[in-house]
Parts: structure tokens; C-alpha cells; sequence
């Protein structure tokens, strides 16, 4: 693909993505969490790794900081998304909020 149409497919994923967990983010635990997986599974159509995963920590960073969702529910989105092999992200960006939380505590 050309350099200009792997940004636009790139800024049409990101928006879709994060557009979909900002309008669901408020919605009751099970709804919020059944409409992740078709959001996120998304995220594969970004050829890029580095974007991803980038893209990826700042959903669940946004996420963490919104909801009181567990690192486990988490993974097991990630896993249904077939994004398995993110799941140490879970853990890692909520390790990164508690200790920010100690920090400012």
C-alpha cells in the first residue's frame, strides 16, 4: 500500500477504535465489555506493531482510569480480539496506574 493510504486506514482504525470506547465507556459492566472485543479486534487491521500497541495502552489506560474493570476481563477481551499476545499490557498498565496512584497518595 502507499504511504498515504496506510495513514488514512491508520487514522480510520484509531478513530473507530477509540470513538467506539468513548461512546460505550459509560454503559452498564457487561454491555461495555461485550462491545470490546469487535472494537479491539479492529486494532489488527493496523500493520504497524508499534502503533498498536501504542493505540492499545492508551484504550486501556483510558479504560482502567474510567471503569473498574480487573486485568482479567481485560485479557480475556484481548483474547476473543485475537490480540492474545497483548494480555502482559493488561497487567502492565495496571501495575503503571497503581503506583502512579502511590506516588500521588
Amino acid at each position: 500500500m502507499k504511504e498515504v493510504e496506510l495513514k488514512k486506514k491508520l487514522e480510520s482504525i484509531t478513530f473507530q477504535v477509540t470513538l467506539g470506547v468513548v461512546q460505550k465507556i459509560r454503559e452498564g459492566d457487561l454491555e461495555f465489555v461485550s462491545h470490546l472485543p469487535g472494537l479491539f479486534s479492529l486494532l489488527v487491521g493496523i500493520e504497524e506493531e508499534s502503533k498498536r500497541v501504542a493505540i492499545l495502552r492508551k484504550l486501556l489506560l483510558y479504560i482502567y482510569w474510567a471503569r473498574d474493570l480487573k486485568p482479567t476481563e481485560l485479557k480475556r477481551v484481548l483474547a476473543i480480539s485475537k490480540l492474545e499476545q497483548y494480555e502482559e499490557l493488561t497487567m502492565t498498565t495496571a501495575e503503571r496506574l497503581i503506583s502512579e496512584g502511590i506516588e500521588k497518595g
